[in-house]
C-alpha cells in the first residue's frame, strides 16, 4: 500500500501533508488552523 501523507518531501500538488484528529468538528477546525508547513518550491521535472 502506498502512503498518503508526505513525510519529508511533497511529490505532487495537492498531496496531504498533515492529519488532524479531534473530538469535535470545531476542535478539528481550530487545530487545522494551527498547522504550519514550511516548503521550498523546486523546479518541476517535465521530462521522462
Amino acid at each position: 500500500a502506498s502512503e498518503s501523507l508526505a513525510k519529508s518531501e511533497i511529490v505532487f500538488a495537492g498531496q496531504p501533508v498533515a492529519l488532524v484528529l479531534a473530538e469535535t468538528p470545531v476542535a478539528a477546525a481550530i487545530a487545522a488552523e494551527l498547522v504550519e508547513v514550511d516548503i521550498e518550491e523546486l523546479p518541476a521535472v517535465v521530462d521522462i
